[in-house]
Formats: structure tokens, sequence, C-alpha cells
């Protein structure tokens, strides 16, 4: 609708500019129709600007998410990438379910740069049971009927505003790992594993070595030891994360 009523006016400033032949009335309904004509300009131009007319409506979605490494190891994994540098923007790589396909998720789409700015993700550690994703879409909707009708020829409705996704992560029991440091977290849990078995077996040999000929001291021997080994993913998940560190400096 206003591009319409632009064109009426500026027919309107060309006819009184040029049909009224009294000066006085000319000059009084020339300029009141050239102001008139600036201000449909100046609404026009800050709606493509700034979406005058317009509300924007929030979701919010949460999603749980699963481990890169798959459920065989009894921590998790979150493998990111970081757009750019120091951008804070990530994509992430994960599980949409247990034993589904690891998936790369919120690449960018370099194709087209004006939705891939609005479009951004990143990752926090928090203290729950479960890693989730909640994601954030705002979307824009028109205020108003009368804001509808005035501006409502590009079908700006639903437009995305933004979107931000954070994968939020048990700190306890998973790790976030670049993908040059995925490549590496295997080998170096498999040989922290021998290593933690080894030692294990020697530190209860011993106990059972020094409790010999007395079966209740080495079945409480064998409980604390199934014990130890059900609470340790938090102590893998600590090791790794400085056996990581150590390996990424040399």
């Amino acid at each position: 609708m206003i591009i319409l009523i632009i064109i009426l006016a500026v027919i309107l400033v060309f006819a009184s500019w040029m049909a009224i032949n009294n000066s006085i009335a000319r000059w009084i309904v020339g300029i009141l129709s050239f102001c008139f004509l600036g201000g449909l300009i100046y609404s026009f131009t800050d709606h493509v600007l700034n979406h005058t007319g317009m509300t924007v409506r929030t979701t919010k979605t949460t999603d749980e998410i699963y481990s890169a490494a798959g459920s065989k190891v009894p921590y998790g994994v979150l493998v990111h990438q970081e757009i750019g540098n120091d951008s804070g923007n990530h994509v992430l790589v994960y599980r949409n379910t247990k034993n589904g396909k690891v998936t790369a998720h919120f690449k960018p789409n370099f194709d087209n740069p004006k939705e891939m700015v609005k479009k951004t993700a990143t990752y926090k550690y928090n203290n729950s049971d479960q890693a989730t994703v909640v994601t954030t879409v705002k979307r824009y909707r028109w205020s108003s009927d009368f804001a509808k009708t005035m501006y409502g020829f590009m079908n700006e409705a639903g437009k995305l505003a933004s979107r931000k996704a954070v994968a939020y992560v048990p700190h306890k029991t998973w790790l976030v790992v670049t993908r040059s440091q995925s490549k590496n977290l295997k080998r170096i849990g498999q040989q922290m594993k021998q290593e933690g078995i080894a030692k294990q077996k020697e530190i209860i040999h011993q106990k059972i070595k020094q409790a010999a000929g007395n079966p209740k001291a080495i079945a409480a021997i064998t409980k604390a030891a199934k014990d130890h080994q059900a609470m340790s993913t938090e102590q893998t998940v600590n090791k790794l994360r400085e056996a990581l560190k150590d390996d990424s400096q040399n």
C-alpha cells in the first residue's frame, strides 16, 4: 500500500507545482505535498532498515543430545569447530539419538551470507546430568493490521530475525574437544584405561595379599574396587582434560 501512496504523493507534488495557477496556493499545496512525500519515504525507509510496524516473536526449544563418541565409552564427547577467529560461533558435532549417526550441526551457508549472520551456535558447561541444545528462534510478526496493510508486500511475516543455539553439556561427565583433539582422544583414552586397569589390579592384589585368610576383608576389597570403577567417570574426564591440554602444548 505504501508504494501506491508514494506514487500518488509524487503525482500530487508534480500537479501542485505545475497545475495550480495561484502562486500562494501553489506554494502552500506544493510544500505540504512535498513534506507528505518526504514523510512517506522516511517511513518506508525506516521499515526496510528497522522493521518498523513489526514485532519479534521468540520461541525456545530444548532437545537432548548424545555423545559423538557413542555409548560404549562412559563419558560424553562434543566436538566443536569455531567459524573464523574469536567469533564465538561454532559448528557442533554430536548425535541426535543415543545410537544415531554422528552429525555436524549448525554449519553456515556461505552462499547466503545475509541469513548466515543471523544464525549462531556455541556451547557451555553446566551441572546437569543430560546434555541438551537450547535453540532460541526470533521471527518477525506484524504488530497490527494497519502495519500489515501499509508494508505487507514483501512477505516479511515469519522471516528469521535470529537463531541462537547453545549446547549445554555436563561438566563432570562430558568433554568438549576440537576436531584435532578428537583424533587423539581415543588413543589417549585407551592408554589411560590400560594404565588405570594395571594400577587398580596391582592395588587390589596387594590388598588381597594383606588380607589373606580373611574372606570378609577380601569381599569388601572386591566390592570397593567395583564401586570405585562405577564412580570413576568424573576422574576419567578430568584426567582426559589434562592429558588433552598437555598433548596440545607438545
